[in-house]
């Protein structure tokens, strides 16, 4: 299933590919120097020599390849698998058609999309997903084009079909791409702020970036490229220690939400242990032993339980730290016009929405109030922050943000739609999905990855 899965979504990405294939057939970029005159080049052309056409050719020699490798779930679903041959009739017409060729194109998608959905409804969307993803990596004329490549209406589909399709991706893939694209989604909507003679110089660089980005995602998920294999000894000692430490947490809530039981325990521990010290023989102690042997309750079985309990506790602790490592790992932002300030930063927005609700209690949110309120010492007051907001996820006391944190975060959280922009310019107010983001606890930094990472949260957090 995995193995389909990821054809249909390389499908999808070269259909993409193809339908924005340069129809211009022009002369091949010029060859290595020859040894003389009428001999061939020194070295045999690679890719980026080839001509249009063999592009083309290649494209299409690829598409056929991937159609092949799914006749037989086209074939039990009782569909016809499409052809590329209307395609190639286009291009080898004596004179190209652009607009017939474009056609010829779309019907072809269309037969692929409806046949894939037919035949099995998750190769629809994986072949959905991979023409999404090529499409947002394509070249960007202008800041228009990059912002509309990864608005968040987009990205909501994205990412619909990115959490339908986790489990019948490779591991780590899907939950590592959702965190890079809301990377991407922040990145994106700063970068077209900037102004038209800042973009228009980055213009190159941030296409040349994005189309490494997109080749990324691309291997990963369709299992060309094991996300893991880009991980360092560096990453997994700090994904362990970030277990340990949030297993600790976890361990530490329990206790403290039923600390009189653990007490009782203790004390009833206590007391047994106590009794078989001064009496060893005693006939209570021999028949309680045997009540307990016989319950199953030995040293054995307790252990045998603690140790599925932490199984059942650590492996997805530990997968989900792998998630944010490999995500770490396979995102590319590019540093200009603009960087990212921070690579937690996106992490905080519970705590920065809490703060932007405790500020439009009066007024409107702005920079300047909300790094006010970030600022103020915690307190149980309804004008504060809680103690555990100040507990950062790095172990260090909380620290408040930059004013280019804060503004990278606020032009994100607005066009992501957790803050409302108002009439004024640069005032914002709390839109509901802020305002469910808002019962995350400050702790909880795996709860706000998934919320912040999901296509829309739909239920309150609390």
């Amino acid at each position: 299933m995995a193995a389909t899965t990821g054809i249909a979504l390389e499908l999808g990405w070269m259909m993409a590919e193809l339908y924005d294939h340069d129809f211009v057939i022009d002369s091949p970029p010029p060859d290595p120097p020859a040894r003389g005159p009428g001999d061939p080049p020194r070295r045999l052309p690679g890719i980026s020599r080839l001509t249009p056409a063999q592009r083309l050719q290649m494209r299409l020699e690829k598409i056929d390849a991937a159609l092949a490798m799914l006749r037989a779930t086209f074939a039990a679903a009782g569909v016809t698998a499409p052809r590329t041959q209307p395609v190639r009739a286009q291009f080898t017409a004596e004179q190209l058609d652009v607009g017939l060729a474009q056609r010829a194109i779309r019907t072809l998608h269309a037969s692929i999309l409806t046949g894939l959905t037919a035949a099995d409804p998750s190769l629809g969307k994986a072949y959905g997903l991979g023409r999404a993803l090529a499409d947002s990596c394509q070249q960007a004329d202008d800041r228009a084009a990059l912002k509309e490549r990864f608005a968040h209406y987009r990205l909501e589909t994205v990412r619909g079909w990115l959490h339908d399709l986790a489990s019948a991706l490779p591991a780590h893939t899907a939950k590592g791409v959702l965190m890079s694209l809301t990377r991407w989604e922040a990145w994106a909507a700063n970068a077209t702020r900037q102004s038209d003679e800042r973009f228009g110089s980055a213009r190159p660089s941030i296409n040349a970036i994005v189309r490494r980005q997109g080749e990324m995602w691309r291997s990963v998920l369709c299992g060309e490229k094991d996300p893991r294999d880009q991980l360092t000894p560096d990453d997994y000692a700090d994904a362990a220690s970030t277990v340990a430490r949030r297993g600790f947490q976890l361990g530490r809530s329990v206790l403290s939400r039923y600390a009189w039981i653990v007490v009782l325990l203790l004390a009833a521990v206590a007391l047994v242990v106590l009794f078989v010290v001064q009496n060893p023989t005693s006939r209570l102690v021999t028949s309680v032993a045997a009540a307990a042997t016989a319950l199953g309750i030995t040293w054995k079985g307790v252990g045998s339980v603690a140790e599925k309990l932490l199984r059942a506790v650590g492996e997805p602790l530990w997968g989900a730290e792998l998630d944010a490592a490999v995500s770490d790992a396979i995102t590319f932002l590019p540093t200009i016009p603009i960087a990212e300030p921070a690579a937690d930063l996106l992490l905080r927005t519970p705590q920065y929405l809490r703060a932007c609700a405790i500020v439009q209690q009066t007024w409107p949110v702005n920079q300047t109030r909300l790094s006010d309120a970030l600022r103020r010492w915690p307190g149980p007051s309804a004008e504060r922050l809680g103690w555990t907001d100040y507990v950062s996820r790095s172990r260090r006391p909380w620290r408040a943000p930059s004013g280019e944190e804060l503004s990278y975060w606020l032009a994100w959280a607005s066009t992501a739609g957790f803050l409302r922009s108002s009439e004024q310019q640069g005032n914002y107010r709390l839109g509901p999905e802020g305002e469910r983001l808002t019962g995350i606890p400050a702790n909880a930094t795996g709860a706000a990855r998934a919320a912040i990472t999901a296509a829309r949260p739909n239920t309150p957090l609390h």
